[in-house]
């Protein structure tokens, strides 16, 4: 059934034939692509995540690509980009004037809080350098005890070492024997 309205609904369309436009699908599909390594780039998967459901959501209305992209890439737009103020529910009946004066005096409240707050935790020069030198001094040391373990595992593999040399010079004896007793067999002659 929404199958049928839906298909009424874009017989009534001036431009249906764009939507059966394979250059326009293949435009939707590169820009949904692009918006997702956009939102991946700037790691924001809430919006990737968002333009996957949309999408999926809009699937179930129609069977037509080019309105599932569209769909998607244009809410995700929508929710994204556009701000909240222009999308409201309610207190319609409010003054506007009081309510931005509200709004106001909890910025300023807000900002100068925030800012006397960075003051009072910014660290001095001085005790930049001091947690400088320390975490230094943790990585030195924790650099010191990968080397140590560096140094025993070579002298543990040592003697490994030593016995695979012995091992190779062995068998490269065996071929040499083995290649000279070959030749001599090639030289002698057959009876």
């Amino acid at each position: 059934m929404m199958s049928k309205i839906t298909k009424r609904m874009v017989a009534l369309l001036p431009g249906k034939e764009l939507l059966h436009n394979r250059g326009v699908l293949y435009a939707l599909c590169m820009i949904a692509l692009l918006q997702i390594i956009m939102y991946g780039n700037v790691k924001d998967f809430n919006s990737i995540t968002m333009l996957l459901m949309i999408g999926f959501l809009a699937s179930f209305f129609s069977k037509n690509m080019i309105v599932i992209l569209g769909v998607a890439i244009v809410a995700t737009y929508v929710l994204n980009y556009v701000p909240y103020g222009t999308i409201s529910e309610g207190a319609e009946n409010m003054d506007k004037k009081d309510k931005k004066d509200k709004t106001e005096s909890v910025d300023d409240i807000a900002s100068g809080q925030a800012s006397l707050a960075e003051k009072a935790t910014a660290p001095t020069p001085e005790e930049q350098k001091e947690q400088l030198m320390d975490s230094l001094q943790s990585d030195f040391s924790e650099f010191q005890k990968i080397q140590e373990s560096i140094l025993t595992g070579m002298k543990d593999i040592d003697p490994l070492l030593t016995k695979a040399e012995k091992f190779i010079s062995k068998f490269e004896y065996y071929s040499k024997k083995l290649g000279e007793s070959s030749e001599t067999m090639k030289e002698e002659p057959t009876e």
